[in-house]
């Protein structure tokens, strides 16, 4: 059992690093879900020790190759033909290994690309292992009366229902790929961006064909560059980038996604980022993906200068406003926890936490009080807590939420909070007495500033 694995020692410590390695062992023999399982929890170094963190971060892509023949079967039977008939050359072992997929590199008309095919049996194994913890949780709830185990119960269910929803999304490769040309064409014009070409007539439910990138993954660079947080340059064989220029760069690309498109990669793990020759940045595997609606930014916002500004009126109010049911929410009580948790970070007897996991505390408070949080937001959450602390092993002064607040100064955020609440709702409300010159005239200036307007406001005159 995994907990034996966390012994102390006779000195009364526990080696996380060596646990790490017997643990990653019991995964794997486990099984997919819970190798998946230990992927996520990877990525989760604020509720997990860091050197335990680190080992679990060798099952990003690391695992068990499963028989060439049946993978090839597999391809078959999504694209009607076997690999060797299809490409000039198919590499039978798979460079990459994930927990329910593996990629093999190919030749299709005279360039290398990557061929993403579906673990064996994957989807029944899931579906048995959804069955077991189901059964666990009502298991469970039978000692519900118990307010520490209700609440237990109530996280474990939505942990479950979040976990295996987006592993139903991952195992359907058409929705991926519906992802990556979404993406893509958001970032036709950027030149710091990547996102593989798909080979749509190779492509099916279990089976992705897309461009090869040539590159090295975050994953190999902290695996290889143990002092990397002092370094000033990232180096790896040909690969070559100053630090700072790849943090800005990766900042850049994160809050595009978010909060100018809404459509963002959601399972940024390192070994998912890859950084390529030229210094662009790719990303690979978009099996999970989040929504940012228009309507959650202005609550964001609050939160993030009521965090700024320790107010704790306002954070509760934006908390609240995320949830579109109306409802007699326990104001005080809300209040006060968020009270203690700034108070304990204010003070540093909550561990050093980063702004990223205050806020994703927050969101984790507003459930237990009632506040049905939105899973978009709670996926904004769980993502930006992602690349913060990835960004932190870079640069462990990065404050991710310092540099969204100075974006949302520089961008249409800033502006967009200044006009809708006040100025813009009372000009639609007396739309009627204005004359289309004076919309015009209107729409010119708010542009000027930074809002983007729909030309039908304009009057035909002035429309370009």
């Amino acid at each position: 059992m995994i907990h034996r694995e966390l012994r102390p020692n006779k000195d009364g410590l526990i080696d996380y690093k060596k646990s790490g390695v017997n643990i990653n062992k019991i995964l794997l023999n486990l099984g997919p879900t819970f190798l998946k399982l230990g992927q996520m929890l990877s990525l989760r170094a604020d509720i997990i020790p860091p050197a335990l963190a680190d080992e679990l971060r060798k099952l990003l892509d690391h695992g068990p190759a499963a028989e060439y023949a049946e993978v090839a079967k597999i391809f078959k039977e999504e694209i009607g033909e076997w690999p060797e008939d299809i490409f000039g050359h198919f590499e039978k072992k798979p460079f990459a290994v994930a927990s329910i997929s593996e990629v093999h590199k190919a030749i299709y008309r005279d360039k290398t690309i990557a061929v993403k095919i579906q673990r064996p049996g994957i989807r029944k194994i899931i579906q048995e292992d959804l069955a077991i913890a189901k059964m666990s949780a009502r298991v469970l709830s039978i000692f519900s009366f118990v307010d520490k185990i209700k609440k237990a119960v109530h996280l474990l269910n939505n942990i479950i229902e979040e976990f295996f929803k987006w592993i139903e999304h991952e195992l359907d490769y058409r929705l991926e790929a519906f992802n990556m040309t979404r993406i893509k064409n958001n970032f036709a014009e950027s030149k710091i961006f990547v996102v593989p070409e798909i080979i749509h007539e190779y492509s099916g439910k279990r089976v992705l064909t897309m461009e090869f990138i040539e590159g090295v993954s975050l994953n190999v660079i902290f695996d290889q560059m143990g002092k990397l947080q002092k370094e000033e340059t990232i180096q790896y064989k040909d690969i070559k980038i100053k630090k700072q220029i790849f943090i800005d760069h990766l900042v850049e690309i994160v809050f595009k996604q978010i909060f100018e498109d809404g459509y963002f990669h959601a399972d940024p793990h390192p070994a998912n980022i890859i950084l390529t020759a030229k210094g662009q940045i790719a990303f690979i595997d978009f099996g999970i993906i989040g929504v940012f609606q228009p309507h959650l930014k202005e609550s964001l916002i609050e939160i993030v200068t009521g965090l700024y500004d320790r107010d704790v009126g306002k954070i509760t109010q934006a908390l609240i406003k995320l949830d579109g049911v109306e409802g007699n929410y326990p104001i005080k009580v809300i209040e006060n926890r968020i009270r203690k948790l700034l108070d304990d970070w204010q003070t540093g007897s909550v561990l050093e936490m980063s702004m990223a996991e205050v806020f994703f505390r927050l969101l984790i408070l507003s459930q237990e009080s009632d506040v049905e949080v939105p899973l978009a937001v709670f996926t904004l959450g769980k993502t930006i807590l992602e690349y913060d602390g990835l960004l932190r092993k870079l640069d462990p002064e990065m404050d991710l939420f310092q540099t969204l607040r100075e974006y949302m100064e520089k961008s249409n955020f800033n502006v967009w909070q200044k006009y809708v609440p006040v100025q813009i709702k009372e000009i639609l409300n007396n739309a009627e007495s204005l004359v289309p010159d004076e919309l015009a005239k209107l729409a010119e200036k708010l542009v000027q500033d930074g809002v983007k307007f729909a030309t039908h406001l304009l009057s035909p005159k002035d429309r370009k």
